[in-house]
């Protein structure tokens, strides 16, 4: 039990050395993320389309 409650202390010591971002930061990054998910997103799913067309058109003939 005594190691449990030297985990927690040690826990609690670490979590005070870490640098938060703030609200600004988090905001700005999470945007960055959504906009390359969304441009990914588009280019995978051009490339289905594409890739798509060419296999209905190779069936069809």
């Amino acid at each position: 039990m005594k190691k449990l409650g030297t985990f927690g202390k040690s826990i609690k010591a670490e979590m005070l050395k870490v640098t938060w971002p703030t609200w600004n930061e988090t905001v700005r990054m999470s945007l960055v993320v959504f906009a390359f998910v969304a441009f990914f997103a588009l280019i995978l799913g051009s490339a289905d389309y594409v890739f798509n067309f060419a296999r209905q058109l190779l069936i069809q003939k």
